[in-house]
């Protein structure tokens, strides 16, 4: 009976492990997929995560939605591409519409529209603008970031999370201490 329970035992230690092993290869995979695809592309400046601000791109893209945008060439950008560009000497990140691409001996001039805009944008886009292409849009993601900066996104996403694994830790000490004092 007792060698029937150890085998039993056993068997829930190996499936045990095999899944905290899988779950750690997982892990891995993950975080370097992350760290390739996402953190290095943004900190070499080649992605751009931004947050939609303003419903001028509807029903596209909505408020709230973060933009992907991928540095590509000039070159093999055409109309109704959609492009995020920075004017010169402005601050603010714009996201339209390509609405026409105009060659000139200067270079080439993107004229641009907001999805909701009734007229094209008073500005042409130069080719050194753009910062990139849109590669997709994750819906309604950007609220977080922004619900963060506030006193009671702090608290919910910052501050709770830390107190609950400060907590959860003290725990995990003192059953160890007391573990420790009745071995003894």
């Amino acid at each position: 009976m007792r060698r029937k329970k150890l085998e039993i035992s056993s068997q829930r230690s190996t499936t045990v492990n095999r899944r905290k092993n899988m779950a750690f290869i997982i892990l891995i995979v993950f975080s370097i997929s992350l760290l390739y695809f996402v953190v290095i592309p943004v900190m070499r400046g080649d992605v751009h995560l931004l947050i939609v601000l303003s419903g001028s791109m509807e029903p596209s893209i909505h408020i709230g939605d973060i933009v992907v945008s991928s540095r590509v060439d000039v070159k093999e950008l055409k109309e109704g591409d959609i492009i995020t560009f920075r004017y010169k000497g402005e601050d603010n990140y714009i996201t339209h519409r390509i609405s026409k691409v105009l060659h000139t001996e200067f270079g080439i001039f993107f004229k641009t529209k907001g999805d909701a805009n009734e007229n094209e944008d008073s500005r042409l886009v130069e080719s050194n603008e753009v910062v990139g292409k849109v590669l997709f849009v994750i819906p309604y993601l950007g609220y977080l970031p922004a619900f963060a900066r506030t006193i009671p996104g702090y608290i919910l996403l910052i501050l709770l999370p830390g107190v609950l694994i400060i907590v959860n830790e003290l725990k995990r000490i003192r059953a160890e201490i007391f573990r420790k004092r009745l071995s003894k």
